[in-house]
């Protein structure tokens, strides 16, 4: 009797020691949360719910500007519109989610309790009036208002760069600096030559002079922009962050011994090294 005893407490502690595991979703944000799962097996999926209004210096400008229409996007996809009729409708108060005068939208996604979407509100022409970048916690009613925009350069590479600035009015300016400088070997080939100058010019216009004083300034490494042993220029120029120049090296007699066509970028300085090989006299005889 004792042994059978004994084997049945056994069994019984055998049983209640060993764990059912149940795989499933263990985030309780989740919107497939389980609550009986015992392994997150990285199936969680979340929504949370965002919505675009205008206040009402934001919708009184619009309507004094004309637009008709505003199209919500996020992701690059269309989830709704909002219309002038008469006016735009306003608000000076964060809407609730579920608020139909405005737009919203539910997002889903995946893995984790929060995401990043993209947005952006156009008009009928094609025009980009907003847009930005939220982060979007599970279950939340994010409410995004969009306020008077400040036109100006949206570029930071730009030097009129303006941050407040929420649209671009294709304003930007930007400036990079170039330097042009011989090698030991071209600065010999033209002392031979008798070369007494040269002159050097960014699409026409004369941005400096190099001199032969018993010998022309050379480098074999590049110098930096500021390096008044050479001739450097800075560039300016409107609307992109990159340009193109013409730039020519012309002697004293008028004879082009260098020219040619390069890219500068913005802020970039542009070390134009101008060797034996680069010459105009080499290159036609190559």
């Amino acid at each position: 009797m004792k042994k059978i005893l004994l084997l049945s407490l056994s069994l019984i502690t055998l049983i209640s020691c060993e764990k059912t595991t149940i795989d499933g979703c263990t985030e309780p944000m989740a919107i497939n949360y389980n609550p009986r799962a015992s392994v997150n097996n990285n199936s969680c999926d979340f929504t949370g719910d965002i919505i675009f209004y205008l206040d009402a210096a934001a919708g009184l400008y619009l309507y004094n500007y004309g637009i008709e229409e505003l199209t919500f996007y996020v992701n690059g996809q269309i989830i709704g519109f909002q219309y002038n009729n008469g006016g735009f409708y306003t608000s000076e108060t964060p809407p609730n989610c579920s608020n139909n005068l405005f737009t919203s939208h539910s997002v889903f996604w995946s893995d984790n309790s929060y995401t990043t979407i993209s947005w952006q509100a156009i008009d009928e022409t094609g025009f980009v009036w907003f847009g930005d970048t939220e982060t979007l916690l599970a279950n939340e009613c994010l409410s995004v208002e969009l306020t008077v925009p400040i036109a100006g350069c949206t570029n930071p590479m730009a030097i009129n760069y303006n941050p407040n600035a929420t649209i671009n009015n294709n304003s930007c300016d930007f400036t990079g600096d170039i330097i042009f400088y011989l090698d030991q070997a071209a600065g010999i080939y033209l002392y031979n030559e008798g070369v007494q100058e040269l002159t050097f010019y960014i699409d026409g216009n004369n941005i400096g002079t190099q001199y032969n004083n018993g010998g022309f300034y050379t480098t074999q490494t590049p110098p930096n922009c500021f390096d008044n042993f050479f001739t450097t220029s800075s560039v300016y120029w409107s609307n992109n962050s990159y340009t193109t120049i013409n730039w020519q090296a012309v002697d004293e007699t008028g004879f082009i011994w260098y020219e040619n066509t390069t890219g500068l970028s913005a802020t970039e300085c542009l070390s134009m090294q101008l060797t034996s090989k680069k010459l105009t006299v080499y290159q036609e005889n190559n």
